[in-house]
């Protein structure tokens, strides 16, 4: 749709984690630094925790493809369906181990034993569990035991916990004492800083392939920043939508009245951020809406819980949209 028209080779605000698109913000970079740490010291249990869309994944991707893969075996094990009796067998098969038939403690054994043989050959083991506050505490507490694998007082495995805050609570657990003694680092996430989201916006942009002047103006970014709290998934989402707008009406440089205007369309939408009274409000003043931060919170709809429906609507809008321009003419 619009990457023609703003000449882009990819989709600058697409949703789906892309290392690609890292923006490493200062958030983002001390989070990075908490990884570094973990292969220097070669042991431990790494949290990097945030909420919906702030880019835990992304950050984890860019780390993990980083990596030497002559020194480091990386492996994501999938937290879905894992419970208490096949979490050591789905590791075993994540390395090719023979897991069918065999007992817990035969699993325990034969991964240990793995994780020997790689240490002897200089290199390391790292497991990451994404959508990690999903883990039982059982499932934790075994976690904790791979933790502890080591040959000659020397840890042989790294894992990276990465989740929600819901992550740290369990952690906090009373009866997560024993697992918090081998959690080296924990970082929690945080959204741009607001000096940090217009190079967040020109990066994407530049890394898509555009290569002309700033397509948004400041009062355009104090909008966009209002409307999304600095929050990635919620920048991508606006920007996105304000690119589509820009491409229907034949705009190559977006204003605030701009941005309002995209906020008005998508206000009764699910995915809005505006507030439902807004429309009322603009009636009697006959002005463009003002803004409001999203932590005046209670009265917004939330627009992480309808990520999925809004891309399984999109298509369907813009060819309503379209459409409706065409009767027009």
């Amino acid at each position: 749709m619009y990457k023609e028209y703003y000449q882009l080779a990819s989709n600058p605000f697409q949703i789906s984690p892309n290392h690609d698109m890292f923006f490493p913000s200062h958030g983002h970079k001390k989070a990075l630094s908490y990884l570094h740490s973990s292969l220097n010291q070669n042991n431990g249990i790494i949290v990097i925790t945030g909420k919906l869309g702030l880019g835990k994944t992304t950050l984890i991707k860019k780390k993990s493809v980083n990596l030497d893969p002559k020194y480091y075996i990386v492996k994501q094990i999938p937290v879905i369906n894992l419970d208490e009796n096949n979490l050591f067998s789905i590791i075993c098969e994540a390395f090719d181990l023979i897991s069918k038939g065999l007992s817990q403690d035969v699993l325990l054994k034969q991964f240990h034993a793995f994780l020997n043989s790689i240490n002897k050959l200089g290199r390391k083991v790292i497991l990451i569990f994404d959508d990690a506050q999903k883990l039982t505490p059982i499932l934790l507490q075994q976690l904790q035991i791979l933790s502890t694998s080591k040959v000659n007082y020397q840890f042989l495995l790294i894992i990276y916990l990465v989740g929600q805050k819901e992550l740290l609570a369990t952690l906090q657990n009373k009866n997560m004492k024993q697992i918090r003694q081998y959690i080296l680092s924990s970082c929690a996430l945080i959204a741009l800083k607001k000096d940090e989201l217009s190079e967040y916006i020109n990066y994407r942009l530049k890394v898509s392939g555009w290569s002309g002047e700033e397509l948004f103006d400041a009062h355009s970014l104090d909008i966009i920043y209002q409307l999304t709290n600095g929050e990635p998934r919620r920048v991508n989402l606006l920007c996105d939508r304000v690119l589509l707008f820009g491409y229907l009406e034949d705009i190559q440089f977006f204003t605030a009245e701009h941005i309002k205007c995209v906020a008005q369309e998508l206000k009764n939408e699910m995915i809005s951020p505006i507030k439902k009274e807004i429309k009322s409000k603009n009636k009697k003043t006959n002005k463009l809406p003002q803004v409001r931060n999203m932590s005046d919170s209670s009265d917004f709809v939330d627009i992480e819980e309808s990520i999925r429906e809004f891309d399984l609507s999109i298509e369907k809008e813009i060819q309503d949209y379209k459409n409706m321009l065409i009767s027009k003419n």
